[in-house]
């Protein structure tokens, strides 16, 4: 018999929570979609840098950018990136580099979901601020 996948999994749950985006901005569509703009921006750089630095066993360094991935994702509300950002940051920091490469494939899987709904989340903050008809 097979089991249901579970309603949590990161491939059934939108990559980013709008309701927690619409939340952290306070209702501020501009500034939601800002922030939006940025991971856009920085997400990939960021993303790259871990790479990178985890490719290279400077395990250290990829701590620190998935620090900042973390940081940016956290504001977002995306929950699945900012959790594998996480991890990251802590087998970084402790010198775990055998643990990394399986992970930074998960995140980078993870950042592309993420960056690949941006487009429908900007249209859905956009309908929010238009005036009901």
């Amino acid at each position: 018999m097979k089991l249901p996948v579970p309603a949590t999994s990161h491939q059934t749950v939108p990559p980013i929570d709008v309701e927690v985006l619409f939340s952290r901005c306070m209702g501020n569509v501009s500034f939601a979609l800002a922030l939006l703009d940025e991971l856009e921006i920085s997400g990939n750089r960021l993303l790259e840098e871990i790479v990178l630095h985890t490719e290279s066993d400077a395990v250290q360094e990829a701590a620190e950018a998935a620090h900042s991935l973390k940081g940016a994702t956290a504001i977002i509300g995306a929950e699945s990136v900012r959790e594998l950002s996480a991890k990251i940051e802590a087998a970084g920091r402790a010198g775990e580099s055998s643990l990394l490469l399986d992970m930074v494939h998960e995140l980078r899987a993870e950042m592309d979901r993420c960056l690949t709904y941006i487009p429908t989340l900007r249209t859905d903050l956009q309908r929010r601020s238009s005036p009901a008809r």
